[in-house]
């Protein structure tokens, strides 16, 4: 069974070393994931940012994922990053930490979900995610990352109703 939590300072080690195993993330990828663990975990006044794991029966991390607040906009969210444990070979994990996402952002009177990837290929099993929870592609940025890496935004209007529809009973969201 898997249980889905908010990231504690016990987790803050699993979660790095599942970021330096992640063959997609870049170096400067995984400094600004850390730093908005660390806002998380230890800047208690900042509330827009958001941290959960993933773990199972024995509490072993199996993934992380990072949300926050848009202070620029009403009921706007943004998903900074996913990421899973080398050793997991399916994309349930994935989907159920954006399940979380969406449902706490619903929670807290979310109405929209904005996600930024880089266009290259090893980023496609992470964009058929999103794509398979009805993001859409909203524009692209070109060579925003490198020549020739366009920097693509999906975005998810929310409501209740399609998010429950998609529950899955098997999960733990505490």
């Amino acid at each position: 069974m898997l249980k889905i939590r908010k990231l504690t300072v016990k987790d803050r080690l699993s979660v790095y070393e599942i970021l330096q195993q992640d063959e997609i993330l870049q170096p400067g990828e995984i400094n600004t994931t850390m730093a908005l663990i660390d806002d998380y975990l230890f800047n208690k006044n900042d509330k827009r940012n958001t941290a959960i794991v993933a773990e199972d029966k024995s509490a072993k991390i199996l993934g992380y994922a990072g949300y926050g607040y848009d202070e620029q906009a009403i009921g706007t969210y943004n998903i900074y990053s996913i990421a899973i444990s080398p050793v997991i070979e399916s994309q349930k994990v994935e989907e159920e930490l954006l399940f979380y996402i969406e449902l706490d952002i619903l929670k807290n009177r979310g109405r929209l979900i904005v996600v930024k990837t880089p266009s290259n290929e090893k980023y496609d099993s992470i964009r058929d995610i999103y794509l398979k929870h009805h993001f859409r592609l909203s524009t692209s940025i070109k060579d925003y990352y490198a020549t020739g890496i366009d920097q693509l935004i999906f975005i998810k209007n929310l409501n209740v109703a399609n998010a429950l529809k998609n529950k899955n009973n098997l999960v733990n969201y505490t």
